[in-house]
Parts: C-alpha cells; sequence; structure tokens
C-alpha cells in the first residue's frame, strides 16, 4: 500500500538545482512520496531553467499527487514561479481520474509520475489532458510502445490508448491509461547487452495536415537509415486532433534483448 508509515518516515530534504536542475527531480520526489508515504521539502527548484521556479505543467504534477490522496495531502508553496515545495502525502486511492495538464503541459511526464502510486495502490484509470507530443518529453507512442512492454514485462500492467493528439503550443491531446494492480516481477532480469539489431520500423503522423507531409517524413527517415545500412518498413497513418495540428516521425528499433525508440516532431519550413 502507498502513503503509510514505514521504517523510515522522515522528512526528505532535496535540493532542486541538483543533476540536470529541471522539474524531472520534482516528477520523482512525488512518485516516491506517494509510494514511501515520506514528505519531502524541495529547494532551489528548476534553477538552472528559464523561467526558473514552478511552472503549470510542473503544478499540474503536484495537483495530480494531490487528487491520488483523495485531497488529503498538502502542498505548501504550489504556486507557479515558486522555487520551494512542501508536500507532504496522505494514503493513495485506487480509482478513475481525470487531469488537466494544460496547454503545453506533458501528459506522459504526468503519467510517469503517477502511474507508479497509483498501481500499487491498486490500480484505475487516468485519463490526462494536455499536450501528447512535444519538444523535450517522451511521445505518446514512445511511452506506449518502448515503455508499456518493459512494464508489462516487470509485473505492472497497464494500457495505454491515445484519444486525440495534442501538439505543441495548443495541446488538447487525451490519452487514457488503464492501470493494474502489480503482478509478480521477473525473479532475474540479465540484460548484458541489447543484442543483434532486428527490425527497424518507421511510423510517420499527421494531425490536421496533410497527409503528404507523412509521406514525406517516412521517405526522408527511411533513406537516412539506407544510408547507414539499415533497411527499415514505414507506414503513414493520420492522428486524430482537436485544437492542435502537427506531425511527428517515430522509429522504433526491436533488438535481440530490448527495444528502443526516437521520436523527431515536425517542424515548419
Amino acid at each position: 500500500m502507498t502513503g503509510t508509515q514505514g521504517p523510515d518516515t522522515g522528512l526528505v530534504r532535496l535540493d532542486g538545482s541538483e543533476g540536470e536542475g529541471g522539474g524531472q527531480i520534482l516528477r520523482t520526489a512525488l512518485s516516491l512520496s506517494l509510494i514511501t508515504g515520506r514528505p519531502f521539502h524541495l529547494t532551489r527548484l528548476r534553477e538552472r531553467r528559464e523561467p526558473p521556479g514552478l511552472r503549470p505543467q510542473h503544478l499540474a504534477c503536484v495537483r495530480g499527487a494531490e487528487a491520488l490522496c483523495g485531497g488529503g495531502a498538502s502542498a505548501e508553496g504550489a504556486t507557479v514561479g515558486a522555487s520551494e515545495l512542501a508536500f507532504t502525502p496522505a494514503p493513495v486511492r485506487a480509482g478513475d481520474y481525470l487531469l488537466e495538464v494544460g496547454t503545453a503541459g506533458s501528459t506522459p511526464l504526468l503519467f510517469q509520475c503517477l502511474v507508479y502510486p497509483l498501481a500499487l495502490a491498486g490500480g484505475g484509470r487516468l485519463t490526462l489532458r494536455g499536450g501528447t507530443h512535444l519538444p523535450h518529453s517522451p511521445s505518446f507512442h514512445y511511452v506506449a510502445t518502448v515503455w508499456q512492454p518493459v512494464a508489462h514485462a516487470y509485473g505492472l500492467p497497464v494500457l495505454l490508448s491515445l484519444v486525440h493528439a495534442g501538439f505543441y503550443p495548443e495541446g488538447a491531446g487525451e490519452l487514457v491509461a488503464e492501470v493494474g494492480p502489480p503482478q509478480e516481477p521477473p525473479r532475474l532480469v540479465e540484460l548484458p547487452a541489447r543484442g543483434m539489431l532486428r527490425e527497424v520500423r518507421v511510423s510517420s503522423f499527421t494531425g490536421g495536415l496533410p497527409f503528404t507531409i507523412a509521406e514525406r517524413q517516412s521517405r526522408a527517415a527511411v533513406g537516412a537509415l539506407r544510408e547507414r545500412g539499415i533497411l527499415a518498413e514505414a507506414d503513414n497513418r493520420p492522428l486524430a486532433v482537436t485544437r492542435s495540428v502537427g506531425t511527428v516521425t517515430f522509429v522504433l528499433a526491436q533488438f535481440e534483448h530490448t527495444i528502443a525508440g526516437f521520436t523527431a516532431l515536425g517542424e515548419r519550413g
């Protein structure tokens, strides 16, 4: 169960300027706090970013963590621009949650923050609205085709679906995650190397733009791979959108022992 008292329940003090100095330390801290029940105090939040401090997309993660606790958690300093945050969790409740990240906020990053504590609490459904394909964030297709099968292999049953794609800056996308309770994980995992490359597949998508762009993107990606001696299959697909428009190319590489994914967002020009 998450949010319970463990052997060590003291306050965890964190320096937000450590490492890459961005928002990941906040998302990780929120997830671990919900799982362990330990409060944390985070200072110098996003000190190496411009602008520094909490931004709306980070605040959405705090509000999401509070929601999973049924309103029982407390977050002191949870305002846009704040440079420190004190968070005290409460027990996480299994169930269904609808959360808005905002126009340019990343739904995959919010998903990664909340999925583990929700699963450990018994599971439920996360419906997340905002951006699904954004710069500096894993895309929906990366999470669904790379993260999801690995999570299944480790005993975490999650089923992801894309309702609408959301591109920068409008967002307006929606993803749904059906999260089950954890199953028995493997006793031993050995991955000394990724092994031989077995297959590469290029997927090119357009949302609200001419389909010829998807065809042009996939031809360029397949050609670039061929120049490096890698043969790839390609498929082109439309993406359902509401207000935002955009394109994305996703390359999935299947190795002998693992998989890897690479995302490129389309740009004007």
